[in-house]
């Protein structure tokens, strides 16, 4: 579906209750150091990734007061020609852009999928985050010895080569288990400490809990704490019952306790990542409307 411009223009009327900057910004008195975003992933459901939805998505942002967004592009479908048009767009709207695949690190195809996201990464102005996903085998928890070792030897490698174009790689905690210390798998705990600095941590604030192996928030807490000076930017996005929700709602683990950890850490890039299913654009819409009310509501963001 095609993303038109009467519906971004009824979007860009919606009020956005967030404290709004003279700029224009959707800003927090509370954490002024953020850069507020959103990941395009919201919307792959009812959009496919093309220059011209890229555009389009890089309109709404500005009009609803975004800095960033984080453009999904699973496949790394789009060329660097492309991205170079995306990212020209992009610096006239004055809206960063980080590019983003979906990646497992133990995938078939990793090395060549990130070698066409590192290229892509490059033309763009924004936070500069390569990232990729932690991601198990099926049926399992965590990561066996020698698939453990290969993710470790596979992250060093593509740190490397983000680094060689200026760009940071990071590692989103997805469905590997949290902590795997005294169990019969590895997790994300021993990764990132057999990792280097260079290897950071995209923290996903939902799948802290949507794993197969429950954590409780002093638990998810804890490994934030450990690792925080590893975090690179946060998915903002909500968890309950083990599952991702559609809109922002009450986390496991409260927002502003994961944002005074970012916060410290020097983590300044939220992306509000949302899991609409199979909405259409008009829903989607509200439930990215229904996320900024509610962080109005939780303080995070001011009228």
């Amino acid at each position: 579906m095609k993303l038109n411009n009467a519906v971004i223009g009824a979007v860009a009327l919606m009020s956005v209750h967030g404290c709004i900057s003279q700029s224009g910004e959707i800003c927090s008195q509370r954490y002024p150091e953020l850069n507020w975003g959103f990941t395009t992933q919201n919307f792959l459901g009812a959009l496919t990734v093309s220059v011209e939805s890229s555009k389009e998505l890089i309109s709404y942002a500005k009009k609803q007061g975004y800095s960033w967004i984080e453009l999904r592009d699973p496949d790394a479908s789009l060329s660097t020609d492309d991205c170079k048009i995306i990212a020209s767009f992009a610096r006239s709207n004055e809206i960063q852009v980080n590019y983003s695949v979906q990646r497992g690190l133990l995938s078939a195809d990793f090395m060549a999928i990130l070698n066409r996201a590192v290229q892509n990464s490059a033309v763009f102005e924004g936070p500069g985050f390569v990232r990729a996903l932690a991601l198990k085998v099926e049926g399992q928890h965590g990561w066996s010895e020698s698939e453990f070792k290969r993710a470790v030897t596979i992250a060093k490698q593509a740190a490397v080569l983000a680094n060689q174009q200026g760009l940071r790689f990071t590692v989103e905690n997805a469905d590997v288990a949290l902590d795997g210390r005294d169990q019969p798998y590895y997790g994300m705990w021993e990764f990132l400490e057999q990792t280097s600095p260079e290897v950071l941590l995209q923290l996903d604030t939902a799948n802290l809990f949507t794993g197969s192996v429950a954590v409780n928030p002093a638990q998810a807490e804890q490994f934030l704490r450990n690792f925080s000076s590893r975090i690179s930017y946060l998915h903002l996005k909500t968890a309950a019952d083990g599952q991702a929700l559609q809109s922002l709602q009450d986390n496991p683990l409260a927002f502003d306790t994961i944002l005074d950890i970012a916060k410290q850490a020097g983590a300044h890039y939220i992306a509000i990542e949302l899991n609409p299913g199979s909405a259409e654009l008009p829903q989607i819409y509200q439930y990215m409307e229904s996320s900024i009310e509610y962080l109005t509501q939780q303080d995070i963001l001011e009228q």
